[in-house]
């Protein structure tokens, strides 16, 4: 998934501000807040393994985009082209704290797992209870 681009598709144009901040922001103007799409990402369990087991999660707009005025917004999370994996074609996400603050996350060092859970008061809960829909999806 190359974010820019698939945001850019949405109407959506971020650039880079340069300032004295230690942290990367990106400025983002866009045509209707309300129309961004939620992010949707899917966690393999071992992508090497035939058996694998995927889940699907989902980042709203609500954890990614803050509108600070009509029609501009500041981007929370910081898009990159870099490559984490073994292969130089490895596609890999280190989820932050704007994604984990939908879901709680539990760890099992002792087994190398990870387990998520959708958080009870999160974005996607507030969203779907107060426009009434009663599925995750």
């Amino acid at each position: 998934m190359h974010l820019r681009t698939d945001l850019n598709n949405f109407g959506v144009n971020c650039e880079n501000q340069k300032g004295d901040e230690l942290v990367t922001t990106y400025k983002c103007t866009y045509s209707d807040y309300n129309k961004l799409p939620d992010i949707q990402l899917t966690v393999e369990s071992d992508p090497h393994d035939p058996k694998s087991t995927k889940k699907g999660f989902i980042l709203p707009k609500e954890s990614y985009m803050e509108e600070t005025s009509p029609g501009v917004g500041k981007m929370k999370i910081l898009p990159s082209d870099i490559n984490f994996g073994k292969e130089s074609s490895s596609a890999y996400w280190v989820m932050g704290a704007i994604f984990l603050h939908n879901y709680y996350s539990i760890y099992d060092f002792k087994e190398m797992k990870m387990g998520l859970v959708e958080a009870n008061i999160s974005w996607i809960y507030l969203r779907f209870r107060i426009n009434g829909v009663l599925g995750f999806w």
